[in-house]
């Protein structure tokens, strides 16, 4: 199938992500898809596991998507003040670009959202600067599992550092003492019980 070529293309080549074209099929629009690293992952992961189909997902339909996403709501407890429904996903995706700085025609572009032909004529770039783009703005708003390896690591070496310097501080001002210590050592030799006493 389509996607099983793609991410297989992108492996061998190895591509973090995978940009193609398509139209959407509720109203035509042509969009550029994207699979970034996580959705690549969890895809392949399908792939091994379902029957090979023209159709990646044969046995969801809108309905049952739906009602999937409901159950993993309440699943992850996540309170909810209205109707969860499968365009909240295009409503985070579109907001999560919209943080990221994308522009009007790049964002309904991913999306699908039709793009007037007289404004396509002069997009020549669009493609490309969305290519150019996407991995950080997925990085920094749109991945469910960041990267958080690298702040820990960050976080850890900073804290380590610091209680390293302090850990110094500490061996240097118990060296002081203990010169000091050994220069008394004769004297406090001499001391007797008595002297001790008074």
């Amino acid at each position: 199938i389509f996607i099983e070529s793609l991410i297989k293309q992108a492996k061998e080549e190895k591509n973090e992500f995978i940009f193609f074209q398509s139209q959407r099929p509720k109203t035509g629009a042509l969009r550029l898809g994207v699979l970034n690293p996580l959705a690549i992952e969890w895809l392949s992961k399908w792939l091994e596991q379902s029957p090979i189909s023209e159709r990646l997902f044969r046995f969801t339909t809108k309905e049952g998507v739906n009602k999937m996403i409901q159950r993993l709501a309440r699943e992850a407890h996540i309170t909810t003040t209205g109707r969860i429904h499968t365009h909240l996903i295009r409503k985070w995706v579109m907001s999560g670009l919209s943080r990221a700085g994308f522009n009007e025609f790049q964002i309904k572009y991913l999306v699908g959202k039709s793009i007037p032909l007289s404004d396509m004529t002069y997009l020549q770039t669009l493609q490309q600067e969305i290519e150019t783009r996407y991995p950080k703005a997925f990085e920094d708003c749109l991945n469910l599992k960041p990267r958080i390896q690298e702040r820990l690591i960050k976080d850890l070496t900073k804290r380590t550092g610091e209680e390293m310097d302090d850990m110094k501080a500490k061996i240097a001002g118990l060296e002081d003492e203990l010169v000091i210590f050994k220069q008394m050592l004769p004297y406090l030799r001499q001391l007797t019980p008595e002297d001790l006493k008074t």
